[in-house]
């Protein structure tokens, strides 16, 4: 009864977390690259971000699946973890570069 209950405390944080991150990432990632790309472009670009988004989504289970079969869930994390503290240091640095780039979208705190 007891693996049960992992399982299912398992299975719904999963779904929250992954319901919380597809919110966020809609309300964020489109506005974002609409007030930053010229309209004659726009839907070419969003396109292309679409593509390489999904092949590096798909790159990235599939190497940590891998990580996961051969070495376990320890050092499959552990990629994950670095992976996400990259992913926080390359997005300040961009935040930083969009600030300059982009002012008057900051002004009133609407980027």
């Amino acid at each position: 009864m007891n693996i049960f209950t992992s399982f299912s405390k398992f299975f719904t944080s999963q779904f929250i977390i992954f319901t919380l991150g597809e919110i966020v990432n809609t309300i964020s990632t489109s506005p974002f690259l609409t007030r930053r790309i010229p309209l004659n472009y726009r839907s070419r670009v969003l396109s292309v971000f679409s593509v390489c988004g999904t092949l590096v989504g798909c790159l990235a289970q599939l190497l940590v699946g891998i990580v996961y079969d051969n070495y376990g869930y320890t050092p499959a994390w552990i990629i994950t973890i670095i992976t996400l503290i990259i992913m926080i240091v390359l997005y300040q640095l961009i935040k930083k570069s969009d600030k300059k780039t982009y002012p008057d979208l900051y002004k009133n705190n609407i980027a």
